[in-house]
């Protein structure tokens, strides 16, 4: 019992103080869905046309620092030749901490922009160039990015959001990758 109460103490102040950090931006939580381009740094034949997608959720833990998720893809052509991989897509689940900044753009309104960093589960799958066969390779690996969002409404919860990330995994095929990206963001 004597251990369980300062516990709960812990607790209760920890409910006060994400929420006061977050009453201090206007907001606690944000989703995004966004769509772009991106492509393999290592390997160069795919070039940087190929489409890819995320979905995010991030958590204010502190004034203008954020604990985010994301969730994406991002898809290679069949003609495509990645490492000794064609038909290959790459699916990706991070975990990062970002860091946001506000500063005031023209009329009034205000661009918020960040840098996140984190670590992710990488996996590429793909048809073997040699017999055909489907291969599929995951590791660990590494997220670095920027991101960005211009409110597009007066209660600031609706907001075009920018991003810019590279990301390194140790698979085979390629190791590092990059996308750039946007769409929309909703905080709430």
């Amino acid at each position: 019992m004597k251990r369980f109460i300062p516990l709960a103490a812990l607790i209760l102040m920890a409910s006060f103080v994400v929420p006061r950090a977050a009453e201090a931006q206007g907001y606690t939580f944000t989703v995004n869905g966004l769509l772009g381009f991106g492509g393999s740094i290592d390997e160069t034949d795919p070039g940087f046309g190929n489409l890819n997608w995320q979905l995010g959720f991030s958590n204010a833990i502190e004034r203008r620092t954020h604990f985010g998720i994301r969730v994406g893809g991002l898809g290679f052509g069949s003609s495509d030749q990645l490492g000794d991989l064609t038909n290959a897509d790459l699916t990706y689940f991070t975990l990062a901490g970002e860091y946001r900044e506000r500063a005031t753009a023209g009329s009034g309104r205000f661009l918020e922009s960040g840098v996140f960093v984190g670590l992710g589960y990488f996996q590429l799958k793909g048809d073997s160039l040699l017999d055909g066969e489907r291969i599929s390779d995951g590791s660990l690996g590494l997220v670095v990015g920027v991101t960005g969002d211009l409110p597009l409404n007066r209660k600031r919860n609706l907001a075009l959001r920018i991003e810019i990330q590279g990301q390194w995994a140790d698979l085979d095929a390629a190791s590092l990758f990059a996308v750039a990206q946007a769409g929309l963001s909703y905080r709430f």
